[in-house]
């Protein structure tokens, strides 16, 4: 039987396999998955993002991070 490590490092195996540009609309929102990807060993992604949002922003380690200043009136 697997166990909750065996599929962690089947996951990590499989992030770790590629360069990642992940886009979001704040940068924000994605700060623990960067970690993840960092903790998994992948290459540095690229994170474009709309803007910063609120909260802690990944770790410069963590990724390449782009904010490109974009707003909207609504989500859409």
């Amino acid at each position: 039987m697997r166990t909750a490590a065996d599929y962690k490092a089947i996951w990590h195996h499989k992030l770790a396999d590629h360069k990642w540009i992940v886009c979001a609309d704040v940068a924000a929102g994605l700060t623990p998955f960067m970690a993840v990807l960092q903790e998994a060993e992948a290459p540095r992604p690229l994170l474009l993002a709309g803007s910063e949002g609120t909260g802690e922003l990944p770790d410069p380690d963590a990724c390449e991070l782009v904010i490109l200043g974009t707003s909207g009136k609504t989500i859409m």
